[in-house]
């Protein structure tokens, strides 16, 4: 079963420095077909603006074993102006060729913060080396869920009358979902305690499994026999990939 997400304080990044001005943070987010991740770096400043039209940028470089990120000056970005107070921000997507142990020098103004920065199937990690400017707001490890694992959820509202009446009258459950032999074959996997890089796999809600006949089947079986016009039953699947499917 899910868990809720623990890191251990070792894991935690340090406090920034006096000075820095740059907060950093990893994010691997699907991609809008949902097949895939995106791997990126978000950057905000410490200080807020008069509003959320600020922006930091930034130009990505790769050489061997090492990325660098020139930072420019914080700038009003053209067009309309948020009326909100906050933080300039800027984005980085890293390559998908990105693989492997990396030193990431991020340059501004004549100083340059290191960090070192892991790429690999099982976990993500970003750790400063020599940060004077900048800080991580990111735990130093981001646990990746192994390739196969879905995190299933099942919702039954049982606390709505026309629900009950509803599976009183031979509508699905919970309960029969997990009882129907497709379902109970799947295999469960138990995944590492820690924040994960896909938020959903941190959630406490829910299970974590393996589709021993391929994810397309067994959404398709959900699909064709779990199809709940009433609403009162939901059920959610999540890939590793970050792709997603609902019954409703």
């Amino acid at each position: 079963m899910a868990r809720p997400p623990t890191v251990a304080p070792e894991l935690m990044p340090p406090p920034p420095a006096e000075k820095a001005w740059l907060l950093l943070q990893l994010y691997e987010l699907p991609t809008p077909s949902g097949q895939g991740t995106s791997l990126q770096i978000r950057l905000t400043s410490v200080r807020n603006y008069s509003c959320l039209g600020y922006e930091i940028p930034s130009r990505l470089s790769m050489a061997a074993g090492e990325l660098r990120i020139d930072v420019g000056k914080v700038r009003f970005r053209p067009g309309p102006c948020p009326a909100a107070i906050g933080p300039a921000s800027g984005l980085i997507v890293l390559p998908e060729t990105a693989r492997g142990t990396f030193t990431l020098r991020l340059r501004h103004g004549g100083q340059e913060d290191q960090y070192r920065l892991v790429v690999e199937q099982d976990r993500l990690e970003l750790a400063p080396l020599r940060a004077r400017f900048s800080a991580t707001l990111s735990p130093l490890v981001l646990l990746r869920a192994p390739e196969g694992t879905l995190q299933l959820q099942c919702i039954f509202k049982d606390w709505e009358n026309r629900c009950r009446e509803h599976a009183a009258a031979g509508g699905p459950t919970c309960a029969m979902f997990f009882a129907d032999p497709e379902i109970a074959r799947l295999e469960p996997v138990e995944l590492k305690q820690g924040a994960y890089s896909l938020g959903i796999f941190s959630y406490p809600q829910g299970c974590f499994v393996r589709s021993p006949g391929g994810v397309e089947a067994l959404v398709r079986h959900i699909s064709e026999h779990y199809r709940d016009p009433s609403t009162c039953l939901y059920i959610a699947l999540h890939t590793w990939t970050g792709g997603g499917f609902s019954n409703l």
